[in-house]
């Protein structure tokens, strides 16, 4: 009586942690095929993005625990599939827990894109596995005749709700994180900086240049003329555009003798054709109009 009781305990303990496992494990992965989807606006991706990297360190723990004492209760069963699924399951969660903290502490470049990549193969090498081995526990259930009702000895009934609620609840954050920002003031505004701003090139207020913006207006100067804050963050790129030629391209004297004898010869508006690539900053924030500065400097 008291093993059976022991034996219960320890199968009620490892339920509880599979509950935890099954929950975290569906939002870690429901999380991070959504940023495969592009469905949201930029701060519904990067919420889910921060959500999944939080989800997927708070999913570590219970693993761990229901890991081990899963192989613990399980260690003496003789199914080479069996046992070769769960290990190299097990594997294979290591190496997304290596690939996943790798991307959350050193970020992302092109040079590790493959990181990435290795990320996404692997949940799907996993969760193919993760079948193979849940087909072979239910054949070796069938094959010694098992009493128990349950698919699984340690899945109960709230097991699937619990999940179930989980994903809902993320799914309605997630739904407010993608169309709140649509109900917001956007970043742009299609109002011109002064009612003098001429429009020599049809009707568009950055011709002759190419260059749009979202919502075809203009950017605000605080918005975009901030190199080194967005280095605080950026730093990998910003250190590559100090660097870099085009930081100089508005400063190279053969530019500014050209940006001002073309603003001379044919009027500011004619240099927003070069200053789309040279001085985007004096383009996008409304300066190329009569009055204003060209971003062409010694």
């Amino acid at each position: 009586m008291t093993m059976e009781k022991t034996t219960t305990g320890k199968l009620q303990q490892e339920s509880h942690w599979l509950t935890a496992v099954a929950c975290l494990g569906a939002l870690s992965l429901f999380s991070g095929l959504l940023l495969l989807l592009p469905l949201f606006a930029l701060t519904g991706l990067q919420i889910n993005l921060l959500l999944h990297t939080l989800l997927g360190s708070l999913l570590a723990l219970p693993l761990l625990r229901y890991s081990l004492l899963h192989f613990t209760r399980t260690v003496g069963i003789r199914s080479p599939l069996l046992i070769f699924s769960g290990l190299a399951a097990s594997m294979l969660l290591l190496g997304l827990f290596v690939s996943g903290f790798w991307m959350a502490i050193e970020g992302q470049s092109e040079e590790y894109g493959w990181i990435d990549q290795l990320h996404a193969i692997t949940v799907y090498s996993f969760l193919g596995l993760l079948v193979i081995h849940l087909l072979a526990h239910r054949y070796q259930k069938r094959k010694k005749q098992h009493t128990h009702k349950r698919p699984f000895i340690t899945v109960t009934h709230s097991t699937p709700k619990v999940t179930g609620l989980a994903l809902g609840l993320y799914s309605l954050v997630l739904l407010g994180a993608g169309v709140l920002p649509s109900m917001l003031p956007t970043e742009t505004t299609k109002v011109y900086p002064s009612n003098d701003y001429v429009l020599d090139y049809d009707d568009h207020p950055f011709r002759p240049s190419q260059t749009e913006t979202v919502s075809g207006g203009f950017v605000l100067t605080e918005q975009i003329a901030k190199s080194q804050q967005c280095g605080s963050c950026h730093t990998d790129i910003y250190e590559q555009w100090l660097s870099s030629t085009h930081r100089q391209a508005a400063s190279d004297p053969a530019y500014v003798k050209n940006i001002n004898l073309l603003e001379k010869n044919r009027g500011i508006t004619a240099t927003r054709y070069c200053e789309g690539c040279h001085a985007p900053v004096a383009l996008l924030t409304g300066e190329l109009t009569p009055g204003g500065k060209h971003g062409g400097r010694p």
